[in-house]
C-alpha cells in the first residue's frame, strides 16, 4: 500500500495521526473510496462469484485528518483532537462519525455491484472479514458493523479472533451471531492469531 503510485502521488489524501504524522490513505476522501471500489469492481467484472473484503489485518481506521476533524467540529461542536476514550459519549460520537466513511465505501460498492448483478442475472455477495474485538473496538477501528447489517451492505461477516490489543478485546462472537440472526446474514467464526507478551515486546503466533 505504501509503494503504490496512487499513494505516492496523493499525500493530501493520507490519514493523519493526532500528533500530525501522516500514514496510509484515508477513506474520508471520495477519491480514495473510488480507487478502492474500482479495484473491487475490477475483480467482480472478471467473473468472481463474490467479494471478501479483509478488514482484519489492515483495519480501515481513519485518524485525525484535518478536514474531517473540521467537519465533525462544525456538525457537533466537539474538537476530536481534544478528546479520547475516557470522554465517553463524545468519543463514541466521534468514532461513529469517522467510521461512516468506510461504510460509505460499502454503499458505493453495492450501488455499482447492483448494476453488474442485474446484467449477470444473479447477486454478487459481499463478505467482510473483521477482528472479533467487540463493537466498541470495531467502531474505533472504522468498522460500523451494525449499520452494515441494517442497511444490507454485507452478506457475510467473517470473524477473525485476531488479538492485536492484548487483553482489551472481548473475543466474544455472540454479539456477531445475534446481528446475523436479526438481519439474516451469515456469520463465520474462524481461527486466527493471538498476541501475547514475553518479557515486554508483543509476539504474534498463528493458530492456522
Amino acid at each position: 500500500i505504501f509503494a503504490s503510485s496512487f499513494y505516492r502521488s496523493h499525500p493530501e489524501w493520507r490519514r493523519v495521526s493526532k500528533e500530525g504524522k501522516p500514514s496510509g490513505l484515508s477513506f474520508y476522501f471520495p477519491e480514495v473510496r473510488k480507487e478502492r471500489v474500482d479495484i473491487l469492481m475490477e475483480v467482480a467484472e472478471l467473473g468472481a462469484d463474490g467479494l471478501l473484503i479483509g478488514c482484519d489485518r489492515q483495519v480501515p481506521m481513519l485518524q485525525y485528518e484535518p478536514p474531517m476533524v473540521e467537519e465533525f467540529l462544525s456538525q457537533s461542536g466537539i474538537d476530536a483532537t481534544k478528546i479520547d476514550a475516557s470522554d465517553g459519549p463524545e468519543y463514541e460520537q466521534w468514532i461513529q462519525f469517522r467510521a461512516d466513511f468506510f461504510t460509505q465505501t460499502l454503499r458505493e460498492l453495492q450501488q455499482r455491484l447492483s448494476e453488474l448483478s442485474a446484467k449477470r442475472g444473479s447477486k454478487i455477495p459481499v463478505g467482510v472479514r473483521i477482528p472479533a474485538g467487540g463493537s466498541f473496538l470495531n467502531m474505533a477501528q472504522g468498522l460500523d458493523i451494525e449499520t452494515w447489517c441494517r442497511e444490507g451492505l454485507v452478506d457475510l461477516i467473517d470473524v477473525d479472533p485476531l488479538e492485536e490489543t492484548p487483553g482489551e478485546s472481548s473475543q466474544d462472537i455472540r454479539p456477531y451471531l445475534d446481528l446475523g440472526h436479526r438481519h439474516g446474514i451469515s456469520v463465520i467464526a474462524g481461527i486466527g492469531s493471538t498476541a501475547f507478551r514475553i518479557g515486554g515486546p508483543i509476539a504474534a503466533t498463528s493458530d492456522f
